[in-house]
């Protein structure tokens, strides 16, 4: 499952690629696909132009790669200040500006700081009101009251979630809507809708 994850969320036709996660998962299987990306390991060195390389599917490490551990954030004063840099900062302002819809899978939305920096990037665009982004989440049936509740709590930040059922297939079922989600994307014939960037922490 973990390689199939991997391989649809690169299937998928994604402005960038942005992970929290350490793990090698894309690229283990990117060769599979006729992209040019690269890959940035942001904890190693963070390009002076951070903000112009999202693009061409390339992938991003946010919290450092399992290659590099003594540089990877595992501590709240590596994590802070990480957050703290100015270009990490214009390049969440450039994600937000408007331009870019975002899909979060996993516990993107769970991190403090990527909160944070998605309502000031936000408020500095000016579209707080609209809904621009979208986060997959997983919940079983009898937690319905959580669906208000998370959708209130998420328009603040302009994201929409988007649930999927798992009482009986376990985390399994997040394959299935990865590929419908991969139909309806690349799909679209729109060089502006087609701008999506995914921020993959599982």
């Amino acid at each position: 499952m973990f390689k199939e994850v991997h391989e649809l969320l690169l299937d998928i036709k994604a402005y960038a690629y942005i992970t929290t996660n350490i793990d090698k998962g894309m690229e283990m299987v990117k060769t599979k696909f006729e992209r040019n990306q690269k890959i940035y390991d942001l904890t190693k060195k963070i390009p002076s132009k951070i903000s112009s390389l999202i693009n061409n599917g390339n992938i991003f490490y946010l919290h450092g790669s399992c290659d590099n551990i003594s540089t990877s954030i595992f501590n709240n004063e590596n994590y802070f200040s990480f957050y703290d840099t100015p270009e990490i900062k214009k390049s969440f302002t450039r994600c937000f500006s408007g331009r870019f819809t975002v899909l979060f899978i996993g516990y993107g939305l769970g991190d403090y700081e990527i909160l944070t920096n998605i309502f000031l990037a936000a408020k500095k665009n000016n579209y707080l009101k609209s809904i621009s982004h979208y986060s997959l989440m997983p919940i079983f049936s009898n937690d319905l009251n959580r669906i208000t509740i998370e959708e209130r709590y998420l328009e603040i930040f302009s994201v929409c979630p988007l649930f999927y059922y798992i009482d009986y297939s376990n985390y399994k079922i997040i394959l299935e809507v990865l590929k419908k989600f991969k139909e309806l994307v690349n799909d679209i014939k729109s060089p502006k809708s087609e701008i999506i960037t995914l921020i993959d922490s599982a």
